[in-house]
């Protein structure tokens, strides 16, 4: 029985892939194939941001059939320990093949950073949040996953997003999920459309003000409007100067040497040349630098009226948190709690937020129990 599992990780085009494969489920069932149904294939289809189906696996009643596909960035943290990934494994009784992209190291840096600016609140400079050990962390994940695949013996397929990314789904249906050519032909595969797109320098810096300045999450009136209605504003990379990449690359690249030695040579995670991401036009910070169109103007200027209008209208400023939130704030508990520190205070109440987001969500419930669990038994 073969069952794949697309584990993401973070900022390597998983929604694009899920929106694709919710697009094309009916294309894959007619070859004995199957993406099995969940609640968020109804926002794939119109090309936003999801999480995909992959919880599904972590449901006790959920029964994995043949030829079942399962994608969700999460898994990459949640499934990252023996007992999760041996569940994993009773699940799949045979023939798992894990899916895993990850991307070359400043390119992902500067992505990570980007979207803990978008949608998790951080008010960090680039440099500063280099600090707070991303790529570790993201690596240090990584360095499991081919563990885990030698201990326990499934098949472990990594590819680098920074090489496919251009033609990413067409790469994920043959190459990772190496499905037939006829088959692939009918799944009419196109990667001419943008999901969740990065910001340019002068929207990252407006919402990481805002991200400091404003205590209620400024995200649904500054960078969702900014990603959903102009998606093909082409993106920017954040201020690094040469003495600071010096020193992130010293800091990371024994450990990036180690993973690569697991990896095929075309797949292994690349540390960019200096030149190579700036050329010589690194512009540092001015007034110069930060430009927003009309068009970035008009619809931050609708965003931000809309939001002033409904905190007028309830006489309150709090913005009332969405189901469309619950993700995101659930993914930034599961980094706190993983990252370096392992903050369970502060990953229990951004889990309670998701929670208000997400009253009936029963993954998030169970994750808020478990926090309250360690709260209580810390304090013992």
């Amino acid at each position: 029985m073969a069952c794949f599992v697309h584990i993401g990780h973070g900022k390597t085009g998983s929604s694009a892939i899920q929106c694709h494969l919710a697009l094309t489920r009916h294309v894959l069932q007619s070859a004995g194939y199957d993406y099995p149904f969940h609640e968020s294939l109804a926002s794939a289809t119109k090309g936003h941001i999801t999480s995909g189906n992959g919880s599904l696996l972590l449901e006790s009643s959920h029964i994995v059939s043949d030829k079942s596909i399962y994608s969700d960035e999460t898994l990459f943290v949640r499934l990252a320990n023996d007992v999760a990934t041996e569940a994993l494994l009773a699940a799949c009784p045979s023939d798992l093949k894990v899916i895993c992209y990850t991307r070359d190291f400043f390119d992902l840096s500067f992505s990570g950073w980007g979207q803990a600016i978008k949608r998790g609140g951080c008010s960090l400079r680039y440099e500063e949040f280099m600090d707070a050990d991303f790529n570790g962390w993201s690596i240090g994940l990584l360095e499991y996953w081919l563990s885990a695949a030698a201990k326990h013996g499934f098949e472990l397929r990594v590819f680098n997003y920074s090489r496919h990314k251009t033609q990413l789904f067409a790469h994920f249906v043959r190459r990772a999920l190496k499905l037939d050519y006829d088959l692939v032909d009918r799944m009419s595969v196109t990667d001419d459309f943008v999901v969740n797109r990065s910001l340019t320098a002068a929207e990252y810096e407006l919402q990481r003000l805002f991200n400091k300045y404003v205590r209620v999450p400024s995200f649904s009136f500054v960078s969702d409007p900014l990603v959903n209605e102009l998606p093909r504003v082409e993106a920017e990379r954040p201020l690094l100067s040469e003495q600071t990449y010096t020193a992130v690359r010293q800091r990371f690249e024994d450990r990036v040497a180690a993973v690569n030695e697991f990896l095929p040579a075309e797949e292994q995670i690349k540390i960019e040349e200096f030149e190579t991401l700036f050329g010589e036009g690194n512009v540092r910070e001015s007034e110069e630098y930060f430009r927003l169109s009309a068009d970035q103007l008009d619809v931050l200027a609708r965003g931000i009226a809309a939001m002033v209008d409904s905190a007028l209208q309830r006489g309150a400023c709090e913005e009332a948190l969405k189901d469309s939130d619950a993700d995101m704030l659930r993914d930034l508990a599961w980094r706190l709690e993983k990252g370096a520190g392992a903050d369970i205070n502060s990953a229990e109440y951004i889990m309670s937020l998701a929670s208000r987001a997400r009253p009936n969500g029963k993954l998030i419930e169970q994750e808020l129990t478990r926090y309250r669990e360690l709260l209580k038994n810390a304090d013992r």
